[in-house]
């Protein structure tokens, strides 16, 4: 018989229905039953182009490193150009001050 958890004094369970449940379980025969049968275990076949998936790989590693040095690029590029700015702002202070000390 399955252990069932004792009734809590506040709500007592109503014992009719759960008796006869229980005593419909506990008295059917085997029979009733229909039992499916273990479906057979089919190995999942191993994809045929593997090499799809080694492509794609390849082809992220090829698009994070021309990523890196896109961004390599972008850096220097600005460098030189706070060069070029920096190096104008100089030589325009140099005149400026050159046509104020006149």
């Amino acid at each position: 018989m399955i252990n069932e958890p004792q009734p809590s004094k506040l709500y007592p369970r109503r014992s009719k229905n759960t008796m006869g449940l229980n005593n419909m379980i506990n008295e059917a025969p085997l029979s009733n039953f229909q039992f499916m049968p273990t479906p057979e275990i089919v190995p999942s076949p191993i994809p045929e182009n593997i090499t799809k998936t080694i492509d794609l790989n390849n082809m992220i590693e090829d698009l994070e490193q021309m990523q890196q040095q896109e961004n390599a690029r972008r850096k220097e590029k600005a460098k030189q150009q706070r060069m070029a700015i920096s190096s104008h702002h100089i030589v325009r202070t140099r005149t400026i001050n050159r046509y104020a000390t006149q």
